[in-house]
């Protein structure tokens, strides 16, 4: 289902570009960083097992075994204190390798491949990680840290670092060792294991690669208000900046639910989630097409994320579309990348898409509707965010 415009739309981006001033500073409901690396607090379980791969990858991680290889993973989390005096509670991974098939025919791994982060030219690149082995019998276990470089198509480049590095039964922090970027072209960070003894797995924690800072892109992502936009059959406030719509007869209910801090997860901040409960798919749906930001730098990657649960009768799953459309100055491209479609439990879970880059004059969204399940048809959704680069004119020495 194409998640276009509800209605005509009369919504000139030059509009979002006056907005944006004004909600910036109610956007950092979620700090931003300078981490360019998705979720690398291992939240969710939505994230890729491709190939031969079970149990769990976080979202927007992956986790790989091709070509005879066989490979598991998992969410562990830890305590506050564990990597190192004073670190927060996190979620790690265990990553096995439990084949590694024929020699030059297989590989395995775990990567952030449906997340490539954006390169800018003469910067340094550096990743680091703490690892820690997984091993039954606590041995020592040998992995291969990289960061692959990737063309303006997506093409691999044949560039990358590639560090080996020793995990031990002692959490330690480790680099991938560091490279030079290219304007345009994009990266991502890979850990492969090194066949070695009887057992073959790693606990993976804190991923990191610092460059230009990544904010977020949604207004008001705390729902902050009742100023916002509802067109035909709905019911509730509508949170500044944003907009619900329902197509006679479907109709979209919204209401502001406050959420305490830690109630997500450990360390999240106090704010509002947002109940949205709808009647169908196709006539009714919650986004901020209204206030829709501009997608420059032009050619950056840019991804979606957002906690969201069912709050159906006992609990019941409850499947949702969430789409990032493109627009120019004026109408929906027939554009969605970086769009998804999961189900949600009643367990509040981090969900987010593939990254994408776009041409210049574009701008984008985030919109929410849900499948109709013939039942109930509702979901409690939190901290929506578009990481994209921010812009550092002024900044750094005028660069």
């Amino acid at each position: 289902m194409p998640f276009g415009p509800a209605f005509s739309p009369g919504h000139r981006p030059m509009v979002a570009a006056l907005l944006y001033l004004t909600f910036a500073a109610q956007a950092q409901v979620t700090p931003d960083t300078t981490n360019q690396l998705p979720n690398p607090d291992f939240f969710g379980t939505s994230g890729t097992l491709a190939g031969d791969a079970s149990g769990s990858a976080p979202a927007q991680w992956r986790a790989f075994g091709v070509g005879g290889s066989m490979v598991s993973s998992g969410i562990v989390p830890l305590a506050p204190d564990i990597l190192f005096p004073g670190s927060p509670a996190v979620n790690a991974v265990s990553f096995t390798v439990d084949s590694f098939g024929s020699p030059g025919m297989s590989d395995a791994g775990f990567d952030t491949s449906p997340v490539r982060f954006s390169l800018l030219g003469n910067r340094p690149y550096v990743g680091s990680v703490y690892l820690r082995t997984f091993n039954q019998d606590d041995s020592d276990q040998s992995v291969t840290l990289s960061l692959p470089v990737f063309d303006q198509t997506g093409t691999f480049t044949g560039m990358s670092t590639n560090i080996v590095v020793t995990a031990t039964n002692t959490w330690t922090e480790f680099s991938t060792g560091s490279f030079q970027g290219t304007d345009g072209f994009t990266a991502e960070f890979a850990i492969r294991l090194n066949q070695g003894g009887s057992f073959n797995s790693v606990l993976i924690a804190a991923p990191r690669v610092d460059a230009q800072p990544l904010e977020n892109r949604v207004p008001n992502p705390g729902f902050q208000g009742s100023g916002g936009t509802a067109e035909g059959l709905v019911t509730g406030d509508v949170p500044d900046f944003w907009r619900a719509f329902g197509l006679d007869p479907d109709t979209i209910s919204l209401e502001a639910v406050p959420l305490m801090a830690d109630e997500l997860y450990p360390g999240s901040p106090a704010t509002n989630a947002m109940k949205i409960t709808t009647s169908s798919l196709a006539g009714a749906g919650f986004d901020h097409e209204t206030s829709k930001f501009s997608l420059e730098p032009a050619d950056r990657n840019t991804w979606a994320g957002v906690w969201m649960r069912s709050d159906n009768m006992g609990n019941s799953s409850q499947d949702v579309n969430v789409a990032v459309p493109v627009f120019d100055d004026s109408m929906f491209l027939g554009r969605q990348p970086g769009s998804f479609s999961v189900t949600v439990t009643g367990d509040w879970n981090y969900f987010g898409g593939p990254s994408f880059s776009e041409v210049p004059g574009t701008f984008a969204n985030i919109a929410f509707r849900l499948v109709e399940s013939g039942m109930e048809d509702s979901i409690l959704i939190a901290l929506p965010r578009i990481n994209g680069l921010k812009d550092e004119v002024f900044e750094n020495g005028f660069e």
